[in-house]
């Protein structure tokens, strides 16, 4: 390959023209047939490009600008996940080498220092602009909250903005840079004091544990107005995406800093509405689980403190209520809806402690209408469905100890129904024969926990013993019964509901 010098172009002159060619859209672009490449010609083109940065790098790292520098790390970035439309495995792993030697031929020990040095000219220059309409919760300068209440913004407002179409990249480009950023602490503080002084002298400013902290608070609290535009947004991928980078920001920022400007509440409800986002997608199914897992580490992390510590567990009850509850309520003839409730509830439920009888008794309906109904069809198609509900059971039982029992009969008859069917199906092949074991176990197991939490109940010794009249006249309950039967307390304090 012929050297730029020697061809009289300008290094970085050359090296502009070949990160032109990895701009994604470009390579996205189909309307335009004599500046387009088709699919396999565009990726092989990307991965060619990475090849020849990396010899026009070589050796010339020091002598580059930082807005060069930049740029070539900005591009990096944007093929640094291969599931994107835009981006090949040659593509990525080519592009990994690139950064590789960037870091090598820069002298920094870790890459985390390249987004020290030049997170914020990324944000600022590449990503940033392409926010045209940025979250009307949050001021774009101070980064403070700026509405006493919250409100969406209509369903079209984020539409036709550079960021969904002309920069795809630049969202993903965002989260590279933010995970990176949540590693400087853990990076920096790990180091000896050589290490730290090495790399000092390589950025050009002083790098301790502290200024590491500095700068990724800074970051965080800068990119949170553009991820609450993406998450804001109508399209059920854009919101999972969003999500992801606002749970990465929630388990990282400064705590008090997200309360003193009023961001605790903007971001509670940017996530409450991702919460109530129905459907039945794929990505519409992710969204309640994801949701559901940030509203937990919300209210964990930021909200939860000794004063308000009553509001954070009637906001995370309400957002079972509007997710997860909902979906089993109205959307119970759908497996994967019934599935992917039933995950989505269980960490916030193991996170809620005590639920009230609000949320207690429509769970309670729910999950005793699914467990008497019988796997059934080719290779026991509703096994994971049922495995989900005992699941969801289990957590019920371990989190509302003081309430349970006055729901025993009913959970105990659901058992038993269940565990009848299970015994009145077809035999079937031999993994269905396998499948049945698996759930008979479980079923075994939850009847177990259930007895447990319910031993000090007269109304659950009674529900017991009515299980054994039966069980006598049919003795396909004994193994179940067996599970049934907790060992006698040496003092039978009874506790009520």
């Amino acid at each position: 390959m012929t050297e730029p010098s020697e061809r009289g172009i300008p290094v970085e002159k050359h090296l502009e023209a070949t990160l032109e060619l990895l701009v994604p859209s470009r390579l996205l672009r189909s309307d335009d047939k004599d500046e387009s490449l088709d699919e396999d010609d565009s990726q092989h083109a990307a991965a060619e490009a990475f090849r020849q940065l990396s010899c026009i790098v070589t050796g010339r790292t020091q002598a580059l600008s930082d807005a060069v520098v930049a740029r070539i790390v900005y591009t990096c970035g944007a093929y640094s996940n291969p599931a994107d439309a835009w981006v090949d495995v040659d593509a990525y792993r080519q592009a990994q080498v690139l950064l590789a030697l960037l870091v090598d031929q820069m002298g920094a020990r870790f890459i985390q220092q390249l987004a020290y040095r030049f997170g914020e000219r990324i944000l600022d220059t590449w990503i940033r602009p392409h926010f045209v309409r940025l979250h009307p919760a949050v001021n774009a300068t101070s980064g403070r909250a700026t509405l006493p209440g919250f409100r969406q913004m209509p369903t079209d407002f984020y539409d036709h903005q550079p960021w969904k179409t002309l920069a795809p990249e630049c969202v993903r480009v965002l989260s590279w840079l933010l995970t990176i950023c949540t590693e400087l602490e853990s990076d920096y503080t790990t180091c000896e004091q050589d290490v730290l002084d090495a790399m000092t002298a390589i950025a050009g400013k002083t790098i301790t544990a502290a200024a590491a902290t500095a700068a990724r608070d800074a970051m965080l609290h800068r990119a949170l107005p553009l991820i609450l535009t993406v998450t804001d947004d109508y399209s059920a991928e854009w919101k999972l995406r969003g999500l992801h980078l606002l749970t990465t920001v929630i388990k990282h920022a400064d705590v008090l800093r997200m309360r003193r400007t009023g961001l605790t509440e903007v971001v509670y409800e940017a996530i409450r509405g991702c919460v109530a986002y129905r459907g039945h997608e794929p990505a519409e199914l992710a969204l309640m689980e994801a949701s559901l897992a940030a509203i937990t580490v919300t209210q964990a992390t930021l909200a939860r403190t000794a004063v308000n510590e009553q509001q954070a567990d009637e906001r995370l009850e309400a957002a079972l209520r509007d997710g997860p509850l909902t979906a089993l309520r109205f959307d119970g003839n759908r497996r994967t809806a019934v599935i992917a409730a039933c995950h989505a509830s269980v960490p916030a439920l193991q996170c809620l402690g005590l639920p009230s009888t609000k949320l207690l008794a429509p769970l309670v309906a729910c999950i005793t209408d699914w467990l008497p109904s019988a796997p059934s069809g080719v290779g026991m198609t509703s096994l994971d469905v049922h495995l989900a509900v005992l699941d969801l059971l289990d957590a019920l039982v371990g989190s509302s100890q003081p309430r349970i029992p006055q729901y025993h009969g009913a959970l105990l008859a659901a058992l038993a129904g269940g565990w009848l069917r299970l015994n009145d199906a077809d035999t079937g092949a031999s993994d269905v024969l396998a499948d049945k074991t698996k759930l008979r176990r479980r079923l075994r197991d939850t009847a177990q926990l259930l007895g447990r939490a319910c031993v000090h109940c007269p109304h659950a010794a009674a529900d017991r013993q009515a299980l054994a009249a039966l069980s006598n006249a049919n003795t396909r309950f004994d193994d179940l019964l067996g599970s049934l039967t907790p060992p006698t307390p040496d003092i039978p304090a009874l506790r009520t509901p």
